[in-house]
């Protein structure tokens, strides 16, 4: 292992960020801004050339994510012994500077052990682990190993699990039983937002069988309980547009669109061309609500599949409507899609809706279009969840 100190005599932040890098990582969006923290690059391919200048501390290793921190740590004892907080972030992880400086300010003011970002937008194994609107914290007695951050006390008690090869699965649940958790020592932290990337890559049987032996090796259970909340200020709210004033509220509410979208494609419908637009606008709702990339990866499939359709049917939408969702596709690429497609949705759903041939008699063909159904279904929910939603039909 060959770790490089860049600097002479660098003086070590109370913080670190350790990052296990690939050839696509993310992690220069924190080389950005003013850090309050050490990154700590752990190369497992050959990008070494690519990243070596990224940070002053860079190493090549072998393995996996916690088996490589686990090493490190191992290895440097210096950085172990030195450093407050502790953030293993996956290198297909979006998050601004500001937000991990937040992330490390939070712990501290919470005098949390173990916590970890929210996740908006994502792919995601945990529905607890999803952004929740009206919380700034959730205590809980789960953290996923994608993203947790642990200080140092919580840290030197569950650094051995990290060597158990697992491939991970299922250590998170050992962690409040390792730190004796009181119950307001771990948290999913909602003011604080990260982005994953990229579909979860350990879903084969073989890992959730390795889970289940190590489960039942030290006698764990699934558990993901929320124990107590953190609201944010009911004029926050307000002034955003929500409507939903609970937690519970805001689970029931995505329990009820993955419900309904489930149901409409177990259904097996013959969808024509000219339904496409409303599987896309309820797929996006879905992906607004639940915050689950799989929802917006698939609304988008559609609409680009109505694009390529609208270059052979022209009859299909109006000029304005393809210029619509056509600047709403371009927006949704960009990295601050959370925030505009949150703004541009429903001035394109309220010109689709009132302007389409196929919505003017929506009433009468509900019963027997089930995508004019599914996207009823949908835009009611909706309006129950945000004021944004509220449309003009």
């Amino acid at each position: 292992m060959n770790t490089e100190i860049r600097k002479e005599n660098v003086k070590l932040k109370k913080n670190i960020v350790l990052i296990p890098v690939s050839q696509n990582s993310l992690h220069r969006q924190f080389l950005k801004g003013n850090r309050e923290f050490d990154i700590h690059l752990l190369i497992f391919d050959d990008s070494y050339k690519k990243f070596c200048n990224d940070s002053e501390f860079v190493t090549c290793m072998h393995g996996y994510k916690m088996d490589m921190v686990y090493k490190y740590l191992i290895n440097n004892p210096k950085f172990l012994n030195n450093y407050e907080y502790f953030f293993l972030a996956d290198d297909d992880i979006r998050m601004t500077t500001e937000s991990v400086n937040e992330l490390f300010r939070t712990m501290r003011h919470y005098n949390l052990s173990i916590a970890q970002p929210s996740l908006t937008m994502s792919y995601s194994t945990y529905d607890i682990t999803m952004h929740n609107p009206i919380c700034i914290l959730r205590y809980t007695d789960f953290v996923e190993m994608m993203i947790p951050c642990f200080s140092h006390e919580a840290l030197i008690k569950v650094l051995p699990t990290f060597k158990e090869q697992v491939r991970w699965r299922g250590i998170e649940f050992h962690w409040p039983i390792l730190i004796n958790t009181n119950h307001k020592d771990m948290a999913i932290i909602d003011k604080i937002k990260a982005i994953h990337t990229r579909p979860i890559q350990s879903n084969s049987p073989i890992y959730w069988k390795m889970m289940d032996d190590y489960m039942k090796e030290h006698n764990l259970k699934m558990n993901e309980n929320v124990y107590e909340i953190v609201y944010r200020p009911i004029d926050s709210l307000i002034h955003e547009g929500y409507v939903v004033d609970s937690s519970n509220k805001v689970n029931d509410i995505r329990e009820q669109i993955n419900r309904i979208i489930s149901s409409f494609f177990n259904e097996n419908h013959t969808i024509s061309s000219n339904e496409i637009t409303y599987i896309g606008i309820s797929l996006f709702i879905a992906a607004f609500i639940t915050e689950k990339r799989e929802y917006y990866s698939a609304a988008k499939w559609w609409f680009d599949k109505l694009i390529n359709l609208l270059s052979i049917d022209t009859a299909t939408l109006t000029v304005k409507q393809k210029d619509l969702i056509k600047n709403f596709l371009s927006i949704l690429t960009e990295d601050n899609i959370i925030n505009k497609y949150g703004e541009s949705l429903p001035s394109l759903l309220t010109y689709i809706y009132n302007n389409s041939n196929y919505t003017k008699n929506t009433h009468n063909m509900t019963k027997s279009n089930p995508s004019i159904k599914l996207m009823k279904n949908m835009l009611d929910i909706v309006q129950k969840y945000n004021t944004r939603f509220i449309l003009s039909i």
